[in-house]
Formats: C-alpha cells, structure tokens, sequence
C-alpha cells in the first residue's frame, strides 16, 4: 500500500507501547484490553484486514520441571489447552 515505517522505539511490555504512543513517538499494534486500560490517552482503530493471529509456546526441561510449582503450572496449561482444543 505505499507505508514504509520507520521504526525508531521497539518494546515488548504492551503498557509500555500504549505509554509511548500515548506520548506522540509513535503508533503501535496492541491487544483490545491494553486499548481499554489505556482509554483516555490512545485513540484505538481495530483492524479488520489482514486477520491477525498469535501463538503461545511453553518450553521445559525434557528430564521434567524442577520444582513442584512449574509442575503444577504446566498441568494446568496442558488442562486448560486440552479444554480448549476440545471445545469446552
């Protein structure tokens, strides 16, 4: 379409993002709710074309997580996918 941008911040925490641009250095891609949390300060258009898609991954250890806290937190990721994948 003819844009070229020209990157001059990049950012990785999405709050950040919105405080940049809510300052004038900038636009920035963000989730609905950091647009929502934000409201006062962003002017937020949605966009509709390309769809846009994102993927999670979670890696560990192949011997197995080393403490009972990253067992119980990767259960419950493999629970909640399973629940998802499944259409519940």
């Amino acid at each position: 379409m003819g844009f070229q941008p020209r990157i001059c911040f990049e950012a990785g925490d999405p709050h950040l993002v919105a405080e940049f641009v809510s300052r004038g250095l900038g636009v920035g891609l963000l989730p609905e709710s950091v647009t929502r949390a934000h409201a006062g300060q962003l002017h937020a258009i949605t966009l509709t074309r390309p769809a846009l898609r994102g993927r999670i991954a979670l890696a560990w250890r192949a011997e197995a997580p080393s403490s009972p806290a990253a067992r119980a937190f990767i259960g419950h990721a493999r629970a909640q996918l399973t629940r998802h994948t499944k259409g519940g």
